[in-house]
Parts: structure tokens; sequence; C-alpha cells
């Protein structure tokens, strides 16, 4: 794994970067690429969404669903899913 994170990532590299800081647990340094990237995509959203849910980062992972939607992007089905397992372990059923 890299010891610091990358600065000046290509926009094509970075979602490759994200997803592997998510899938090794990361999710530190994920978000903090994350917040690099200027106009993050539909997809660059959906792994680090999921890599909160994932990882037991529930909270985290429907602010961020707040923030998508705050900035009107239209979520796919794989994000929504992420979203609704995590109101559901949170037994918030109110933002599913």
């Amino acid at each position: 794994m890299l010891s610091k994170l990358p600065t000046n990532v290509p926009p094509h590299l970075s979602l490759r970067f994200l997803k592997i800081y998510c899938n090794s647990g990361d999710l530190q340094r994920a978000r903090r690429l994350f917040d690099q990237i200027p106009e993050p995509d539909l997809l660059a959203w959906t792994v680090l969404i999921s890599g909160y849910t994932r990882h037991g980062f529930l909270k985290e992972s429907i602010n961020l669903y707040a923030s998508l939607r705050a900035r009107r992007i239209v979520p796919d089905n794989l994000l929504l899913l992420s979203v609704a397992k995590a109101c559901a372990a949170l037994g918030d059923v109110r933002n599913v």
C-alpha cells in the first residue's frame, strides 16, 4: 500500500486508487482522495459510499448520500442499495 496519498492524481487513476483504499478499509485515505477530486462523478460517490457501508461506517455513508443529493446528483440502483443497507443496519427506515 502507498505510504502517503499521491497528489495531482489524474482523474482516470483517482477512481482506481479510491477503489483500492475502500477495498482495503483505508477509508480515511479514500476520503482525502475523494475530496481532492474537483467534480466527483456518480461512480466515485458510489465507491466511497459503498466502502463506508461495507466497513460499518453507516452514518458517514448516509451523510455522504445527503451531500450527493444536495448536489442534485441522481443516484443509481447500486448506490441506493448501499445506502439502504446502511439505513437498515442502523434501523433508520425513514431514510431508506
